[in-house]
This record gives structure tokens, sequence and C-alpha cells, in this order.
């Protein structure tokens, strides 16, 4: 998917750092590592969108800092960061 890689470049060029979280995990345990990572943005494929959101809601993760990569769902499209 072209959006990851333009991610995965993106982070690597101002200095962040990238948490890739494993497809098989469960919301809570996807909830976890965002939670344990400090992640400050969190961006998931619509694919997943029922687990990604379930695991925003159990850790109290903001929906503004997140986004979806495909079907917007409860979150901003991904495609809206190229708009400013």
């Amino acid at each position: 998917v072209p959006e990851w890689i333009e991610v995965f470049m993106a982070t690597q060029q101002v200095g962040l750092y990238l948490t890739p979280i494993n497809y098989h995990l469960t919301s809570p345990e996807i909830g976890y590592i965002v939670e344990n990572s400090e992640a400050k943005l969190f961006i998931y494929g619509d694919r997943y969108k029922d687990s990604a959101e379930k695991a925003m809601e159990l850790i109290g993760f903001h929906k503004s800092a997140a986004y979806v990569v495909g079907e917007a769902g409860a979150v901003q499209p991904f495609a809206s960061l190229y708009e400013g």
C-alpha cells in the first residue's frame, strides 16, 4: 500500500519512531502497545478499523490524533493529511 511507504519514509525523515502492530492482535493488545509506546499518532488500515477503534476506546486515545487509510470510519481519513 503506497500510504504505508509514505508513512515509513516520513517518520524516518523527521526522526519519529514507527511502531508496526501485528494485525492478528486483539483490541486490548493493540491498545496496550499504543498506550505503552506513548503514541501521539495512530494510523491504521480500514480493514482493521473495528479492532483499532475499539482499542482507542479502551485506552482513551483521542480520535483527533488517529487516521484511517481507506474508507473513513470514526476518525479522519489519511488523505486529509495532504490537505494542509
